[in-house]
């Protein structure tokens, strides 16, 4: 089964960076949708992130998710947000992608749906901090 495992984030220069490990490869070009969860819900997602694929072997794939501080409208820095992720309860980063690949390794195995999967969603696979 696919699955999406975020691996860790951070500041690189101006931008916040996430990786994550997926255990599919996927087409090209792949995008991300990332959210950024708080004690009292989101406070930020984006949609259609491009995603390098540095690399990887036939069923793992890291994916790079560079996020430029224009994308931040969080009201806070890169810095700011990170500090409240890393030392207060209750904060999230998740991340998900989609590419009819996931759908089709869901297929093989006979799941279409499941907990937490609307149907229109077979094609997506997402994975959380913490």
């Amino acid at each position: 089964m696919p699955r999406l495992t975020v691996q860790g984030f951070g500041p690189d220069g101006d931008e916040l960076r996430a990786s994550a490990i997926l255990d599919l490869a996927l087409g090209d070009p792949v995008t991300a949708t990332v959210r950024v969860g708080g004690p009292n819900g989101d406070v930020l997602r984006l949609a259609g992130v491009p995603v390098a694929v540095p690399g990887g072997s036939t069923d793992r794939f890291a994916l790079d998710i560079r996020l430029p501080e224009a994308m931040n409208d969080t009201g806070m820095t890169w810095h700011e947000l990170l500090g409240a992720m890393t030392h207060e309860s209750g904060w999230r980063l998740s991340v998900s992608v989609a590419d009819p690949a996931v759908g089709a390794a869901r297929a093989r195995h006979g799941i279409v749906t499941g907990a937490g999967i609307r149907e229109s969603e077979a094609n997506r696979a997402w994975g959380q901090w913490p």
